[in-house]
């Protein structure tokens, strides 16, 4: 029998350095859930605790911004539904750092 460890909420510490990542870039979390498709109150439970992004939508947001990982391996078929999900927040280019200002 396999037994599956029970996914944890995510770490405060990470969704500080998320929080601060939409700071150093200037991206407010609203734009960022629209960009990426997600309910931008979603996206604030899962950063304010509120959701343990356990599975659908707070899952996968929590993949998105870089707070859980998969495992390689344990769920096959998850992970190959998931890989369209980008990475956490990207740095801006120069150029979109530019226009920001």
């Amino acid at each position: 029998m396999v037994k599956f460890m029970q996914p944890a909420q995510p770490d405060p510490v990470d969704v500080e350095v998320v929080r601060h990542q939409f700071y150093a870039n200037g991206i407010t979390v609203k734009d960022w859930a629209r960009e990426h498709g997600f309910d931008v109150n979603m996206v604030y439970n899962v950063l304010n605790g509120r959701s343990r992004a356990r599975r659908g939508q707070s899952h996968q947001i929590a993949l998105a911004l870089g707070l859980k990982k998969i495992e390689p391996g344990v769920l096959l078929a998850v992970a190959s539904s998931v890989e369209h999900v980008p990475a956490a927040v990207p740095p801006l280019t120069p150029k979109e750092a530019q226009m920001k200002t």
